[in-house]
């Protein structure tokens, strides 16, 4: 049994639907990804305008913002999106992503990647889509530039205690005060008499 207007004439009918789809909006309000007929593949059958119109109405009012980080949540939970989650995403710059992949660490993190990714490995990915995977990719370059040049500052300082420790005889570790080339001094003439 079907409930609203479709192909068909069944219970719910245009001259039905109005009381019926109003029950059915108050007892399922909350779920707000439910009023958004986009993302079903029946939402061609319904055909009552009355109904698409106060779904549509119904889902504007109760779309909140969602941020990117609880859009990729989703999608990285369920394999799926909407168009609204889809914006979200393509309006999110890269440095969104960045600031995103940062604060994510251990499975989080793969699978946000991931989530971000697929749009990029889309076959016939829309422009929208392309961006968004250019945005996640952007981000991730940032990252491993990052993570490049920490190590090799990294690097960089421990090659300098080693050589401090040289010059000194010690094994002390090199703690910033003192430069290894403060100490080349040239040697002090000694004045003789």
């Amino acid at each position: 049994m079907r409930i609203f207007g479709t192909k068909g004439g069944e219970l719910g009918s245009a001259r039905n639907s109005s009381p019926l789809s109003e029950i059915y909006i108050s007892a399922r309000r909350n779920e707000r990804n439910l009023f958004d007929l986009s993302n079903y593949s029946f939402a061609g059958d319904i055909t009552d305008e009355q109904v698409i119109k106060r779904f549509g109405e119904v889902h504007t009012a109760s779309t909140q913002t969602k941020s990117l980080r609880e859009v990729v949540s989703e999608i990285a939970k369920k394999n799926g999106w909407s168009a609204s989650d889809e914006e979200t995403l393509a309006n999110s710059s890269p440095d969104d992503y960045y600031k995103l992949f940062k604060s994510e660490t251990g499975e989080h993190l793969s699978r946000y990647v991931n989530a971000c990714l697929q749009f990029g490995r889309i076959s016939n990915a829309t422009e929208r889509q392309k961006r968004i995977g250019e945005a996640a990719t952007v981000a991730l370059k940032r990252i491993g530039r990052t993570v490049f040049q920490d190590h090799c500052a990294r690097r960089a300082r421990d090659q300098q205690t080693e050589l401090w420790a040289r010059m000194e005889g010690t094994e002390q570790p090199f703690d910033g005060s003192r430069s290894v080339l403060g100490s080349l001094r040239a040697p002090q003439a000694t004045a003789s008499v």
